[in-house]
């Protein structure tokens, strides 16, 4: 099939796929989400080989620790390949666990590529209904002893997910387009059509790229673009690399929303280009809610050398980055 029909057939699917009466949103933050296949089924095997990685996020709101887990591995041959992603997610009395499973294809000349992904998904949130208080628990004179009819109602609702997209890169430079959740699931655990119960697509763009600067050094500038329904979020990020060193950092604006400061910083050690880990710090203020996370990341990445397409912009970044 020619590659520029599957191109466009995919664009299309991607920028059709928003529904206008949804009003829920996902979570976006961290290294958690930006691993290659949280951030973009066509990120998939962009090592051409075995990579695995693990995240760990450790974030304080309200003065309760909560913390979230993220597991991948990758494995590409020739132009296909596929992924496994698995995510834990604890937030207070709400658990989210998520699984996608991901294919990309990858079509390349010598000075450019197309990379063409999708994922399919398993989502499943749980709320703890013990850690609540409910009206018809309070008994007069004694106050909250009695139990909850609301108890006895299921707190976890499961639905799939599909996901999709496309990188294309020309020597030095890279564009990401992707949508998350093109199937708009219903996430309620109760109202099942209500029009807040269906989660919205939401889009991903990220353009970057490398600039050697002088031996051994180089600058990796990218700037990201998340839109789901009325939110949108824009980060400008930069990333520096001395040998085996990176660090770097990005700021976080919220074009439709007043008083959003996010900052985030990172740095990172590979060890001859096999093991790579990393830590970031990220800062995050709405009006009076203050949010920190601490994030630590180990990734082994097997054949390291793209032998079908060479070096290019994407895998010179991924290879760098967290």
């Amino acid at each position: 099939m020619n590659m520029k029909y599957i191109f466009s057939l995919l664009l299309i699917v991607i920028l059709g796929a928003i529904n206008q009466y949804t009003v829920a949103q996902d979570q976006v933050y961290g290294l958690i989400n930006m691993s290659s296949g949280m951030t973009n089924p066509a990120y998939t095997g962009w090592n051409n080989k075995w990579t695995a990685g693990i995240h760990y996020q450790n974030y304080d709101i309200g003065n309760k620790p909560n913390n979230a887990t993220s597991l991948y591995g990758e494995y590409n041959k020739g132009v296909h390949a596929g992924g496994l992603n698995i995510l834990i997610d604890s937030y207070g009395i709400i658990t989210t666990r998520k699984i996608m499973a991901n294919y990309a294809y990858h079509y390349c000349k010598e000075k450019y590529g197309v990379r063409l992904g999708a994922g399919l998904g398993f989502a499943q949130k749980e709320i703890d209904f013990t850690g609540l208080r409910f009206g018809d628990q309070i008994e007069p004179r004694v106050g909250f002893s009695k139990d909850s009819l609301l108890l006895s109602q299921s707190g976890v609702r499961s639905f799939g997910l599909v996901n999709l997209g496309a990188v294309g890169y020309y020597k030095n430079i890279y564009l990401s387009l992707a949508a998350h959740n093109v199937n708009n699931p219903n996430q309620s655990f109760y109202h099942s059509t209500a029009p807040g119960s269906y989660l919205p697509v939401r889009y991903h763009v990220q353009l970057g790229g490398y600039i050697p600067v002088f031996k051994n050094f180089v600058i990796y500038p990218n700037i990201r673009y998340n839109q789901q329904k009325q939110f949108n979020m824009l980060m400008p990020e930069v990333q520096l690399a001395y040998k085996n060193f990176v660090v770097g950092g990005s700021k976080t604006f919220s074009i439709n929303a007043e008083n959003i400061n996010k900052f985030n910083f990172n740095a990172g050690f590979t060890f001859k280009q096999k093991f790579k880990m990393g830590y970031m710090f990220s800062y995050y203020k709405y009006a009076l809610i203050i949010l920190k996370t601490h994030e630590i990341s180990f990734v082994y990445m097997m054949n390291t050398k793209n032998s079908a397409c060479g070096e290019n912009a994407l895998n010179k970044y991924m290879r760098r980055f967290l």
